[in-house]
């Protein structure tokens, strides 16, 4: 077992790596599958069958809870590495067709990037359609690939004794009842119905839209360009820090923070070794989206830096995807605090980038509930597979969540059947009720204080043991529920 463990750190080190540098735009995607590759061959012995066959047979005879949880963070581990050399191919060719894209109107002839950059940038609602729908024709033309790739991991699923997605999240996240997760998300789109049509109204009039949104009003909104000069680049390391500091949290505890140019919006968290080399990798340019981008990717990079070295590899490495995002939402969603705003960068449009922010928490609180409930859908169907009958399910739920069109060919590349926005749902109830805990014991502008901050390393030292249900229960904040998330939402729309 001990070996298994250094074998599996290994192996995601490498791809870690890897990833790493198509993020930061050292490689294309080609070069990054054959890397991949290559790691996978290094460590063959992961995915040979015999090494799942052995935890699968030690995960039903164990007599002890704890190394049973051990065993079944190992299997999640190693199938996710068989799942994802077995579509890597694929994977590969949308990448390549997506980056390969060109298109013109006009006399302007750019590749994909640059429209997605033009997208975000354009102040004419005419324009940003326009180049919208374009996009949306480029991406029609991989729903082919998309379709080929659910196939082809329902097949391998199959392979390792699961007969859906579903089934395989079972494993993954024992604690989570998706039945009622679907429920608590159509709770969510009923009860922020109203305030969401008046935010949206009011965020459509903020960048001079009179129509009916597009999804492209929806990036410009997010874009939020009318504060560039408040946040310029070169002050971002400031901003993340007077945002930090007051926890006794400083960037000197990453790796790094650096500007990838393969990023044309926001940034990520990278962190091939846990703890010890954690990086940030953020946009070129500054803007509002991208210092709370750079917040959220601060909030999971810190969870890394503090975590034990001791813990076992499946619980240094991420375990709960919405564990991970919550860390990232705490710290990002700071930049929708009163204190915040009116000491921070914006301090002088204070109204206008609260209304604003407040709009966006709506925003991302109904995708991810949309999203869920089609995710949800999606991920139970089994052999064959088809996903085509689920389009127009999506497409209804989706244009009447966020007030704008979606087709039905755009599903598999925005739904995914691992369900993260289940996560980024959960995520938010995690959220809303850790927002509520700490202003409790620390006071409202909990993140000035370095209590807050002490209670936050100590959690993050349990690295991935806890999924967001346990945090939770750790903490005494009872079952994660979407009732304060809500009405945290609609407390901020009030306002």
């Amino acid at each position: 077992m001990a070996d298994l463990r250094s074998q599996l750190e290994m192996h995601r080190e490498a791809c870690e790596l890897v990833r790493l540098g198509l993020r930061a735009g050292r490689c294309s995607a080609s070069e990054a599958a054959e890397a991949l590759d290559e790691a996978d061959d290094r460590h063959g012995e992961l995915s040979s069958g015999d090494a799942l066959d052995g935890l699968r047979s030690d995960h039903e005879t164990g007599d002890f809870e704890t190394a049973r949880e051990s065993t079944r963070r190992l299997i999640v581990a190693i199938e996710r590495i068989v799942l994802g050399r077995s579509t890597r191919e694929l994977d590969t060719e949308i990448l390549e067709r997506q980056s390969a894209h060109r298109f013109r109107i006009g006399k302007l002839d750019l590749p994909r990037g640059q429209w997605l950059e033009r997208l975000s940038e354009s102040e004419s609602a005419d324009d940003r359609r326009e180049i919208q729908e374009m996009l949306d024709r480029g991406q029609s033309e991989l729903r082919l690939l998309r379709e080929e790739r659910f196939a082809r991991r329902l097949e391998v699923l199959n392979a390792m004794h699961h007969g859906n997605h579903l089934e395989w999240a079972a494993l993954r996240q024992p604690q989570v009842d998706s039945k009622a997760w679907s429920d608590s998300a159509s709770l969510v789109l009923e009860a922020s119905e109203p305030a969401y049509r008046d935010a949206l109204a009011g965020g459509l009039s903020a960048i001079g839209s009179s129509r009916r949104a597009s999804r492209a009003d929806l990036i410009a909104i997010e874009r939020r360009r009318a504060f560039d000069r408040f946040f310029p680049l070169a002050n971002l390391a400031n901003g993340i820090e007077f945002t930090t500091r007051g926890l006794g949290l400083a960037l000197a505890d990453l790796d790094s923070v650096t500007t990838a140019p393969a990023l044309s919006r926001g940034a990520v968290c990278t962190a091939p070794h846990i703890p010890g080399r954690i990086q940030i990798l953020h946009a070129t340019r500054g803007g509002a989206d991208t210092y709370e981008s750079c917040l959220e990717a601060s909030g999971r990079a810190f969870a890394f830096a503090f975590c034990s070295a001791s813990l076992p590899i499946e619980r240094r490495a991420p375990g709960d995807p919405a564990l991970e995002h919550a860390w990232g939402r705490l710290f990002a969603n700071r930049t929708q605090d009163r204190d915040w705003i009116e000491r921070g960068p914006a301090a002088v449009r204070a109204d206008v980038f609260a209304e604003t922010g407040r709009f966006l928490r709506l925003l991302r609180l109904r995708r991810a509930a949309a999203l869920a409930r089609v995710e949800i859908e999606l991920a139970a169907l089994g052999e064959p597979g088809d996903p085509r009958p689920l389009g127009d399910f999506f497409a209804d739920l989706l244009s009447d969540a966020l007030g704008c069109s979606f087709a039905p060919e755009q599903m598999l590349g925005e739904a995914n059947p691992e369900l993260p926005a289940l996560d980024q749902l959960r995520s938010a109830c995690l959220v809303a009720q850790l927002e509520e805990y700490l202003r409790a014991e620390f006071g409202q502008s909990f993140w000035q204080v370095r209590g807050a901050g002490e209670l936050l390393k100590e959690l993050w030292n349990t690295g991935s043991t806890y999924s967001a249900e346990g945090i939770a229960d750790q903490l005494g904040l009872g079952k994660l529920s979407v009732e304060l998330a809500i009405e945290s939402c609609l407390r901020e729309s009030a306002r």
